[in-house]
């Protein structure tokens, strides 16, 4: 899958730097650091997807692309695992089909809308464990202005599931989902808490009665520690795994990139750092191909 973050086939890059087409230069991006943004070490019921920008993680860097083929295998555990994701674009952009094979067995087929502002609108995802048997979710997603209010959760005929009710931070950022019953009955609520001095995320999602029902803690992935390096298109290919708040694993990344600027290859290898700051005893974890197919320009 496509996203920008390692959750799924991106890296957790906490900064970059973009080139400019136009001139060929580096251009640091001022990027504001939102440290309750895209925490990728601690689980979140419902928070760490409706942070998520789905329209930047199902699509590549430069140019309009149309469509995108991935192939990612994964050697976690000694075990070899082919994942092949296909994204395609409608004409305006406004939808994102995608479609995912593992070890070549669909296991999911979803459709994602979007606002001429490139605000999700609505999610329809497919899933399947066997390629037979499929669950089906929908999602319809509510604005005020910028800001995330609802989501609606909605069965195959339309039927209201259930309600989420999000608040945000200053910055627009969700911070706390209340889940809502169709007649508006508290079921549960989770809430986001940072630590910025001991670099840690926290999530806690309570019943209606206030019992906690389940606890996440992990580190801040935007805390640099002053050892990531950047290759010219911007890219972070060495960065601390994050795994946990006391990992020690880092990560190193090789790049193959077209002619647009966009990786078309990209194998990952975890390892620890010597006194050097060098990878050692290093694994490949991960690689990845893919082929994108770009709009025509006229």
């Amino acid at each position: 899958m496509m996203r920008r973050i390692f959750q799924q086939m991106e890296l957790p890059f906490p900064f970059r730097m973009r080139r400019s087409r136009n001139s060929h230069l580096l251009q640091v991006v001022t990027i504001l650091i939102v440290i309750s943004l895209f925490p990728q070490t601690a689980k979140s019921q419902w928070l760490q997807d409706l942070r998520t920008n789905h329209y930047n993680s199902l699509t590549v860097q430069f140019w309009k692309a149309q469509e995108i083929n991935e192939t990612a295998t994964s050697y976690k555990d000694g075990n070899e695992e082919v994942t092949q994701t296909q994204i395609t674009f409608s004409v305006d952009r406004r939808q994102i089909n995608q479609s995912v094979t593992k070890d070549g067995i669909k296991v999911e087929s979803n459709i994602y809308s979007f606002n001429p502002r490139k605000q999700i609108l609505g999610k329809t995802l497919r899933r399947s464990t066997n390629g037979t048997q499929w669950s089906f979710e929908k999602y319809i997603y509510a604005y005020q202005g910028s800001n995330l209010t609802s989501v609606n959760s909605v069965k195959i005929t339309g039927e209201l599931i259930y309600i989420l009710v999000v608040k945000n931070d200053s910055l627009g950022i969700p911070i706390m989902v209340k889940q809502l019953s169709p007649d508006s009955t508290l079921i549960a609520t989770e809430i986001c808490s940072i630590d910025k001095s001991k670099n840690k995320v926290s999530y806690q999602v309570t019943s209606a009665g206030g019992s906690i029902i389940s606890t996440s803690e992990g580190r801040l992935v935007v805390k640099k520690t002053g050892k990531e390096k950047y290759n010219l298109h911007g890219d972070c290919y060495f960065f601390p795994r994050n795994d946990s708040p006391t990992d020690n694993i880092f990560c190193s990344v090789e790049f193959d990139y077209d002619s647009n600027g966009n990786w078309v290859k990209k194998e990952v290898y975890e390892g620890v750092v010597d006194s050097q700051g060098k990878l050692t005893d290093s694994t490949l974890v991960t690689a990845y191909k893919r082929k994108i197919k770009y709009i025509k320009q006229e």
